[in-house]
């Protein structure tokens, strides 16, 4: 049994079948030698596929990916993305770049958010957060072509 939620990836192209196998961590069967349109068939919906990046969505991740989409990012995968709330947990925003993965906190709006401390302040190191998320966020755009440099 698990929790389950919605989860929405853009993901540089050529990564796709390296991402795939990761994130899905063989929840679906899978072939290393299956072409472009057998990988994009695991994923319940395909938003895009450009020459550059394709964006896919899963209705049913488990925990949001969470674990498995920091796997791909290690692994060198390229991507951006978010998940919604679960039972047991808040929507997240995420970006993967440069084998390093950035996670935030999100509102149900998708803005990252930060946590208030006990005294009313802005936590420092939430805010250092979100910032460095938004900055790989940025880098991962520009690479897509939907953000000039």
């Amino acid at each position: 049994m698990g929790d389950r939620t919605y989860y929405q990836v853009k993901v540089r192209k050529d990564d796709l079948p390296k991402f795939t196998r990761i994130v899905f961590s063989y929840e679906k069967d899978a072939h290393p030698d299956w072409d472009h349109e057998k990988w994009l068939g695991l994923w319940d919906e395909v938003w895009a596929d450009t020459e550059v990046f394709v964006e896919v969505s899963d209705c049913e991740a488990n925990y949001g990916y969470w674990e498995q989409t920091q796997d791909a990012a290690m692994a060198g995968c390229v991507f951006y993305g978010f998940h919604g709330a679960g039972g047991e947990y808040g929507a997240g925003g995420f970006v993967g770049i440069g084998e390093k993965f950035y996670g935030v906190d999100m509102s149900h709006y998708g803005n990252p958010t930060v946590c208030i401390e006990d005294d009313g302040t802005v936590s420092e190191t939430a805010l250092e957060h979100v910032r460095e998320y938004l900055k790989a966020k940025k880098v991962v755009r520009t690479e897509f072509g939907e953000e000039k440099e």
